[in-house]
């Protein structure tokens, strides 16, 4: 991010492929890799961080062998990325554009046909996911609220979460659950003095957002397994849902529903 290197994690360790500080106008940022190892890079433009004037930036293109290019200029902080499952479309958020912009991607990687997919007002973008009706899960640590964006605009769902939302990823078994990375700021200096990031856990019911605010503890409990929690029990028609807090044994995963190799803190809902 910082030091403006691609990295590959081989065998072997940490690679180097490519040093993009000539291409990228500042710090890099998120990025996706397609079916044929093509890695879409964003970067802020400026230094946020000293509150200086916002400049545009770029999306630079890496292949696997090291080459890298510009692909796309004059974003307003390219930010979380997505491609569509036919890799044929790539959709940016861009933060300080409050936008979602589509490009075509070309056999040769290169990204044309630059349009808006979905203006959002007042709205910062950062982190998005694709859901398999082709609509975008937004997270946007302002207005601090994750949403679910068609093409065109429209919001069919907006879920608030305990901090800031920045990041957001559907998953579990159904590929029904939102796993939602949040924290109280994205100021480094913040996060050392405050480290309160989490994840946030949002089950989803046939394409609709179930919404639950401070549901009531019924009873504190230590399993065996060392996971201690909070539970509490309320019933959104007739199925019941656990609020879960807290930490746990790898061991205890798979009794919670959630494979084990998922990170060991959560807080959030998710269905038995």
């Amino acid at each position: 991010m910082i030091d403006g290197r691609l990295l590959r994690l081989d065998p072997v360790g940490l690679v180097e492929i490519a040093d993009l500080r000539d291409l990228a106008s500042f710090h890099c940022n998120d990025m996706i890799v397609d079916h044929q190892g093509r890695a879409y890079i964003g970067n802020f433009g400026f230094d946020l961080a000293a509150n200086k004037p916002v400049e545009p930036a770029e999306i630079v293109m890496v292949t696997p062998d090291g080459n890298a290019r510009v692909v796309a200029e004059n974003l307003l902080f390219p930010n979380g990325t997505v491609m569509t499952p036919d890799g044929q479309t790539l959709i940016v958020a861009e933060t300080w554009g409050n936008r979602l912009t589509a490009f075509d991607i070309e056999p040769d990687g290169s990204l044309k046909n630059r349009r808006t997919l979905a203006k959002l007002e007042d709205v910062y973008p950062d982190g998005i996911c694709l859901d398999a009706e082709g609509a975008i899960w937004v997270a946007a640590p302002y207005p601090g609220e994750v949403m679910r964006v068609q093409a065109g605009g429209n919001v069919t769902h907006r879920l608030k979460v305990s901090t800031k939302p920045y990041a957001g990823m559907l998953g579990g078994p159904d590929r029904r659950t939102l796993f939602v990375c949040t924290a109280g700021s994205s100021n480094s200096d913040e996060v050392r003095a405050n480290p309160n990031g989490d994840i946030d856990l949002r089950n989803l019911i046939r394409g609709t957002a179930l919404e639950v605010s401070d549901p009531p503890v019924a009873e504190n409990l230590t399993p065996e397994t060392d996971c201690s929690y909070s539970t509490g029990i309320i019933t959104p028609g007739d199925r019941s849902l656990r609020r879960l807090s807290g930490s746990a044994r790898a061991d205890y995963w798979p009794k919670a529903g959630l494979p084990s190799s998922h990170l060991r803190r959560v807080r959030g809902y998710l269905f038995p």
